[in-house]
């Protein structure tokens, strides 16, 4: 099995691992509108102690764009594969996009938030993988 590549740019939402907002089937929730990402992570957002901790990242669905959510998220999955990948980041409204995720996907964050027993951590950033 060849090896996949995944890089995410734009808004999310984290939760530590240990509080991942599962449904009633242990699920992850709305898994058609966004993309679950679970990473390491260190900083606000992650479980304290020494060195960096597991998180979970539920992210905007690129193909699923909301009225008034976010306008602009990088998402590659090595295609094609074995080739590399470059943006400039520099002209994003970072602010702007988080707010815009926010308020597209108010309701769904209240709810994962209430079966999270906590509310997430909002920011934009980059989300990498390799598996």
């Amino acid at each position: 099995m060849g090896r996949l590549a995944s890089v995410y740019a734009g808004p999310f939402a984290m939760w530590p691992e240990s509080h991942t907002p599962f449904d009633e089937h242990d699920g992850e929730m709305f898994a058609d509108e966004f993309g679950w990402f679970y990473a390491a992570v260190e900083g606000p957002g992650s479980e304290s102690g020494p060195g960096p901790s597991r998180a979970v990242f539920p992210t905007p669905n690129p193909d699923k764009s909301r009225p008034g959510g976010p306008r602009w998220i990088f998402s590659y999955t090595n295609e094609p594969p074995g080739e590399y990948v470059g943006a400039d980041f520099r002209w994003v409204d970072r602010e702007a996009e988080v707010e815009a995720f926010r308020g597209a996907y108010a309701r769904e964050l209240a709810e994962m938030a209430k079966a999270a027993g906590r509310e997430p951590v909002l920011g934009w950033g980059v989300i990498y993988g390799y598996a």
